[in-house]
């Protein structure tokens, strides 16, 4: 299925940072698949996709992630337990919390899609996920 226009718009600007505000039934889990799959499509990649919480994470965006991996044949393992997915070209997608924030220090990413990040502490993006991005000089979406 493709991209409507404004999820276009938004997919094509080259901003590094880019923020969607959309209403419902916009299509930005949709739009978050496309945007992590195109940040995973080089080698040994790691990209984040971060709801407010667990439960969210999964319940938005896990299923649809892994269907549309799948049907592209991309798809290496997928952790149910971790919420991850290793693809056959050594790039993990990973969803994580910001409940849970603390998790993600240290660690190192190319790309991070912060769904629902209005409901985040701002500390979440100041202290753990700017930084992550950093050594990669990597991007990210607000939606």
């Amino acid at each position: 299925m493709p991209l409507t226009t404004p999820q276009q718009t938004i997919f094509d600007d080259p901003a590094r940072f880019r923020v969607a505000v959309c209403g419902r039934r916009f299509g930005k889990s949709y739009l978050a698949i496309w945007e992590l799959a195109r940040a995973a499509r080089f080698p040994n990649k790691r990209v984040l996709y971060i709801a407010p919480n667990y439960r969210q994470a999964k319940s938005i965006i896990f299923d649809p992630l892994v269907e549309q991996l799948s049907k592209r044949n991309w798809i290496k393992k997928v952790n149910l337990s971790e919420l991850s997915i290793r693809l056959i070209n050594g790039s993990t997608i990973e969803l994580r919390s910001a409940d849970a924030a603390e998790s993600m220090r240290g660690l190192s990413g190319s790309f991070a899609v912060l769904d629902e990040c209005a409901f985040f502490d701002k500390s979440v993006w100041t202290d753990v996920v700017r930084p992550l991005l950093s050594d990669q000089v990597g991007g990210g979406l607000f939606i």
